[in-house]
């Protein structure tokens, strides 16, 4: 690619991720495609009724291949239609933004020297403890504000919104696919701070109404579990066998405090998430999500959708 061509290519590129329609995505794509030196594509993971105003294109058509997959994919169309961003920003599709607040990003995109820009919300989490058997457990002690003060370098971003560089998602080769839903982020992060990537976090008053992208069931607390597993087995015997207990122990933590706050759909999802945590740790090929209501697309699917690199 010539120089000329290099000085055209965006800034940022917003890839938002949803399945079906979710209330305020019209304004949410509004707001990211007025942010300067920018493109927005939508990645539609279910079946749409009212289509949002999109300059870029939605992509549809794959099925479900979930979060991580429909980032991977939202990239490759952009670079397939010639757009190559120095930034990917990353959005779940039920978020509220205000223009100045994505001002502000978009500045911090242009001065930061580090790869990942995370952004802490000012109404909900936003931050996450990278996992291992002490942070697991001293959750269960301390809760996990006060664990992640206390790790501050092991802190990263939820997954419904962040900036990466390219440069460095092409090096981690994006999401990885054998994630459906839930613990992808948490698989993209180990591994960039594995390789020292550094992050820097912007406090923005952006909301995040989780959920609205993946209304909450009982199959989706069994697939919180089943993602834990594969997690686990991808670090190594030696993480699995320190880490699988205190998981169990820290969702019962949190079945037993959701119960008494009388937040019982919470309790119920993490209830769940037991038993499909130990199907992985067993049979982490047993996927019980793609014969569910969400018509999920099976783990081959999801590869050949998410590949960075056009298929022949």
């Amino acid at each position: 690619m010539s120089d000329g061509a290099k000085r055209q290519q965006p800034l940022v590129a917003s890839v938002v991720v949803t399945y079906g329609d979710v209330p305020g995505l019209k304004t949410l794509v509004s707001e990211l495609d007025a942010i300067a030196d920018s493109v927005t594509v939508i990645v539609e993971n279910g079946v749409r009724t009212s289509l949002p105003c999109d300059p870029t294109g939605i992509v549809s058509g794959q099925g479900n291949i979930g979060y991580g997959s429909g980032v991977n994919l939202g990239y490759r169309t952009l670079v397939e239609r010639g757009i190559e961003p120095e930034w990917l920003l990353i959005c779940n599709s039920d978020l509220r933004v205000v223009a100045r607040d994505l001002d502000n990003l978009r500045r911090r995109l242009v001065t930061t020297s580090a790869p990942i820009v995370a952004i802490r919300f000012a109404r909900s989490r936003s931050t996450a403890v990278l996992p291992d058997w002490r942070s697991a457990l001293l959750q269960c002690l301390l809760g996990e504000a006060r664990v992640a003060k206390r790790y501050p370098k092991r802190n990263y971003p939820v997954g419904a919104c962040f900036a990466i560089r390219t440069s460095l998602f092409l090096q981690l080769n994006g999401f990885d696919p054998d994630f459906w839903l839930y613990f992808e982020e948490t698989d993209l992060f180990w591994r960039a701070i594995s390789m020292n990537a550094s992050i820097d976090w912007i406090d923005l008053d952006i909301q995040h109404y989780g959920g609205q992208s993946s209304p909450g069931t009982t199959i989706l607390g069994y697939e919180l579990g089943r993602s834990g597993a594969i997690f686990a087995h991808k670090r190594g015997w030696w993480f699995l066998a320190t880490w699988s207990p205190t998981f169990l122990l820290q969702t019962l933590s949190v079945v037993f405090r959701s119960i008494l706050r009388r937040h019982f759909q919470l309790a119920l999802t993490n209830l769940f998430a037991i038993p499909g945590f130990l199907q992985g740790l067993g049979f982490p090929g047993y996927a019980p999500f793609e014969r569910s209501k969400f018509n999920a697309a099976p783990r081959a699917v999801r590869h050949l959708h998410s590949s960075l690199l056009s298929p022949p």
